[in-house]
């Protein structure tokens, strides 16, 4: 035969699991350890440099300009002999007051792909570093874009 179960005892377990799963839903998560993403202001028509995932506010207009990654890297090493000098794609996300616009690939090498059209202005790529070294992989945080904004013409 079982013996019954005093009624303080069930009382006390209950309220018991009650505060642990109270307690286990309030618990917060803990901060994100990154930094939120800073924008800073650069001058239309002067050259500026943005690393992977960085972004910039054009002064004056209500352009923004962030730098995705590097999608292809080709380039020449700098201690080999090409016959070609290779190509690097910059993929870039342009925002109009809030709105996002296609994302945008410029190139190092070929001409008519060093810019391209963002709502009245235009976005150019001048160069993109550290250049390459043969064995030596670039990792994205490594990229630094040289860039431009400009009116259109």
């Amino acid at each position: 035969m079982h013996s019954p179960v005093p009624v303080r005892a069930v009382l006390v377990l209950v309220f018991g699991l009650a505060a642990a799963v109270a307690t286990a839903s309030c618990a917060t998560t803990p901060p994100d350890p990154s930094p939120p993403p800073t924008v800073r202001d650069v001058t239309l028509g002067q050259e500026f440099t943005l690393r992977a995932a960085e972004s910039v506010r054009i002064t004056g207009t209500d352009l923004l300009v962030t730098f995705d990654s590097v999608t292809e890297d080709s380039r020449c090493p700098t201690n080999v002999n090409c016959v070609w000098a290779g190509n690097a794609v910059v993929r870039l996300t342009p925002r109009v007051a809030d709105a996002t616009r296609g994302a945008l690939e410029l190139h190092t090498t070929t001409v008519d792909k060093r810019e391209a059209p963002v709502d009245g202005y235009r976005v150019q790529l001048t160069r993109l570093t550290p250049n390459r070294t043969e064995g030596t992989p670039l990792t994205q945080d490594q990229y630094i874009a040289t860039l431009t904004v400009v009116r259109s013409r």
